[in-house]
């Protein structure tokens, strides 16, 4: 007998489409006798699959083995089946036995040829596979040998998790670090080939990654909570669970823990032998450890620099108002800071707005007494830290109530950011420099003279915008006086230096106020998290050149980010091509510019030279003195201000956004989109069977920038056009989000919830995972129509997106904060982020059977 071979599929019951052939050959497999043949059949189908069953529990499946029988043993028994004493024969009768019998012969000879054509194809495809888990094995056993960890094991910290109060992220060992070089996903050796296994089902992956995948997925899902009632809970409550109840900080999150992930890759490739500017290791470890001297050294050499060594300035102090302002300007200029206003880069020229780092957020003024314990604290320390010859008592000293100016400001400032940053709306002048307005006792032109450097030579004809003008209005009612301006100016410089104070508990306090997310809730940060963040506001762009080949290690490689970005791109724009909600004279306006946005990925385009990065890292590392150390971050202050006043002045991008961020940037001039490493998952395995699983989390990041920069597009368009109405879609979106946000039954927090103030920030998450899942529709046609993890295979394609979309939100709340934000924040929290988009969409119920009148699928939705 001929050497038996068969045809193994891993098919679900409730997917097999088996045709009437197929199905002959199953009969004749079952029909055969012989436990050895059965045997050796199951031998080889363990062979087969055995890595998979080794893994995961797969789903029943159906093996069909065919037979290879000689034409002599095909003939006798289609004879015998004929014969008149055959049941088959008698039925029939003598007479038509022949022509039935040569009619079965021709019949099986169809049959023998198409099961030897399934026969080859499912052996090439099983060989394929198995020579695909060879080479995993063989790579995997090769790591190990050469003393490498799987990369997603190591830290402990992970994007599922944050580290506790007592047990800090530690850098791994050498030989199990978790951001060494990774080896690349072997290729699939099948080629363009498609099996019958993919032709009846689509595509289910069977890799290592996707059975990891879909495993922890499935670990994390709640499944005594239906997701078709709320399904933020059922994607996020098993996760809160795991984290530390006491959250001392606003919140723990999936996005914080990524963020303190790449603090470490940071870190570790700053402090690595082979890092080109050595210089960079020097101030970090000089920030970490620093000398007892440094912080008062810098403070005095900065403060002298800027002419504000009389600090702290007493009631009667004689401040001309050219002086006061020349001074502001001067701290924006020399060492980057925003007090009263900011200087940018707008679309059409340079723009005057309002300041963009207040120490307090504007949602958080409800609760002044706390505010003032932390500010009014730090001011009085750091007055305290002066050394004065005036023998006048400390508390006659402090005279300025900091917070008081900061609740003004704060209160001042436009927070619509809908109209706030467009650089030519309504709300926008322009000014020849000359005639720039007289601001109560700021002088504006002087302002600005100073703050674009006293060496620039800019004509006073110069036209320069102001963003806000309603903000100038209200600073010409200031009521403050000069010193305490200036006091609060000083303050903030001297604050800034904080993570140089040699005293732990001192630079603890006084650092969290500055560096922390939310000053009201400032977080007990180490010394490498201040010092990561007081490198990254003044100088990220050598951070981000340098750790741009690990982020790519990190991702899979070049090809995988190129491939997520693509896809965004085209569907952007496709979208916007055929969206009804558009004339096409808008959309043909808004094309164009969305295509001259340059999509900047881990860092700023022109670093892609190493010159580039040699000539900007000059004056900064190269060629900045080390010894003596105050020396060394008194120049590096002043020429990372430099730099930023050349980028302000040239064409080259600078990043605003900074390389701590989870969110993409897109702000004026609008020309390039930052996307730091944070926007994606870098824990997930970088294979490229799980590579379009970064579309739920990176989509909607760009996307809401994207969406927004539409939105500033459309009211300009119509401001330009008396008769145009392009900007009425998001306005009615907008409304439509309010009122149904607001009328939600269930609330978890039990905080009435200010819709009013979140509405225009969910009406670009809504628009954003829309988009996002339609670039995630265009990806998965080319995986086939359907995608499924091995580890979770009951999960759809379209479910996968809204899972690990819910999965990028989940966060923790401190209670104290979550009143904030549920009552005054600009921002919803995660809760309404997740469900309240999803509820929305039509695909989400389709995808998870969600009967109408459900908390998931309502009949009244916003699109």
């Amino acid at each position: 007998m001929t050497e038996e071979s068969h045809l193994v599929f891993d098919i679900p019951q409730d997917e097999i489409v088996v045709s009437s052939s197929l199905s002959r050959i199953r009969n004749v497999r079952a029909a055969r006798s012989g436990g050895s043949s059965r045997a050796t059949e199951e031998q080889s189908s363990t062979n087969v699959l055995g890595y998979v069953r080794d893994s995961v529990q797969e789903e029943p499946f159906v093996r069909i083995a065919a037979d290879q029988r000689g034409p002599a043993d095909e003939q006798r028994r289609n004879a015998n089946r004929a014969g008149p004493n055959s049941e088959f024969g008698n039925a029939v009768g003598g007479t038509s036995v022949r022509a039935i019998t040569f009619l079965l012969i021709a019949v099986a000879c169809l049959l023998l040829v198409g099961s030897m054509v399934l026969t080859d194809v499912a052996n090439k495809d099983a060989q394929g596979a198995a020579g695909e888990e060879s080479e995993n094995s063989s790579d995997a056993s090769n790591t190990d040998s050469d003393g490498g960890a799987d990369a997603t094991a190591l830290p402990r910290a992970s994007s599922d998790g944050v580290q506790t109060k007592n047990q800090r992220i530690q850098p791994p060992e050498e030989n199990r670090n978790l951001f060494k070089l990774r080896r690349p996903a072997p290729r699939n050796p099948r080629g363009p080939r498609k099996s019958l296994h993919r032709m009846l089902k689509g595509t289910k992956c069977t890799s290592k990654a996707c059975v990891e995948q879909g495993v922890k997925l499935i670990d994390e899902l709640e499944p005594k909570i239906r997701p078709c009632d709320d399904f933020y809970q059922h994607v996020c409550v098993r996760w809160q669970h795991r984290q530390p109840s006491n959250v001392q900080s606003d919140r723990l999150s999936v996005d914080y823990a990524l963020v303190d992930l790449f603090i470490e890759l940071l870190v570790n490739v700053i402090r690595s032998d082979a890092m080109p500017f050595p210089e960079l290791k020097f101030f970090v470890d000089e920030c970490v450890r620093p000398q007892p001297n440094l912080f008062r050294n810098v403070r005095d050499a900065v403060l002298r620099h800027l002419d504000l060594k009389g600090w702290p300035y007493e009631a009667n102090s004689s401040i001309p108002d050219q002086t006061l302002s020349v001074k502001v300007g001067r701290v924006l200029s020399e060492i980057g800071l925003e007090t009263l206003f900011s200087v940018y880069r707008g679309l059409t020229g340079t723009v005057i707005g309002q300041p963009r780092n207040l120490l307090l957020r504007h949602f958080l003024g409800s609760e002044p007494q706390l505010a003032a314990r932390l500010v009014n604290k730090a001011y009085g320390t750091l007055v305290q830290t002066m050394t004065t010859k005036t023998a006048t008592p400390f508390e006659e000293s402090m005279m300025t109530n900091v917070t008081t100016i900061e609740i003004l400001i704060r209160r001042m400032l436009n927070t619509n950011r809908a109209v706030l940053d467009a650089g030519r709306l309504k709300n926008c002048s322009t000014r020849q420099m000359i005639d720039l307005p007289k601001l109560g006792t700021i002088n504006l032109h002087r302002f600005f003279e100073a703050a674009v450097g006293g060496d620039s030579i800019m004509p006073e004809t110069t036209s320069v915008h102001l963003s806000d003008t309603d903000y100038f209005d209200r600073m010409r009612t200031l009521a403050l006086t000069k010193h305490d301006l200036l006091n609060y100016v000083t303050y903030r410089v001297v604050l800034e230096l904080t993570p140089l104070i040699s005293n732990w508990t001192l630079r603890s306090t006084l650092a969290s106020v500055t560096y922390s997310r939310y000053a009201e809730f400032s977080e007990r940060l180490d010394a490498v998290q201040m010092c990561v963040r007081f490198l990254e506001r003044y100088e990220p762009v050598v951070p981000l050149y340098l750790t741009f080949k690990r982020a790519l290690e990190l991702l899979g490689g070049p090809s995988v980010i190129r491939t997520v970005l693509d896809v965004l791109k085209r569907t952007f724009l496709t979208d916007l091509q055929n969206s009804t909600m558009f004339t096409n004279t808008f959309k043909q306006h808004a094309t164009n510019h969305v295509k001259d946005i340059y999509w900047e990925a881990l860092m700023p385009y022109w670093l892609s030279e190493q010159k580039a990065a040699e000539s900007y890292a000059e004056g900064l590392y190269t060629n900045n003195p080390r010894h003596p150390a105050p020396h060394f971050f008194y120049f590096w202050l002043r020429t990372a201000a430099q730099k930023k006043r050349e980028f302000l002045l040239g064409n080259k991008t600078f990043w605003t956004g900074g390389f701590l961020n989870a969110w993409a940037t897109l702000d004026p001039p609008y020309d390039h989109l930052e996307i730091p490493l944070p926007v994606f998952d870098f824990m997930m395995p970088n294979d490229s069977s799980t590579a379009h699983l970064h579309l739920p989390r990176v989509g909607p990041r760009v996307y809401r920038e994207l969406h927004r920069f539409l939105w500033h597009e459309a009211i300009n368009f119509d401001l330009e056009r008396p008769a145009s109405e392009e900007s009425h879609y998001f306005d009615r979106l907008r409304r439509c989000l309010e009122n149904q946000y607001r009328d939600i039954d269930f609330n978890p927090s039990r905080v009435p919830f200010n819709s009013a103030r979140t509405s225009a920030s969910d009406l670009l998450d809504l628009l954003a995972v829309r988009t996002a899942f339609h670039a995630y529709l265009r990806q998965l046609g080319a995986q086939d129509g359907d995608y499924r993890l091995s580890g979770a295979p009951n999960l759809s394609g379209q479910q996968l997106f809204f899972l690990y979309y819910a999965r990028s939100h989940c966060e923790r709340l401190n209670p104290r904060f979550a009143v904030k934000l549920m009552t005054n924040g600009p921002v919803s929290p995660a809760w309404y982020r997740v469900n309240g988009p999803l509820r929305n969409m039509h695909d989400f119920a389709v995808a998870f059977g969600c009967p109408p009148g459900t908390s998931m699928n309502p009949a009244d939705k916003c699109l």
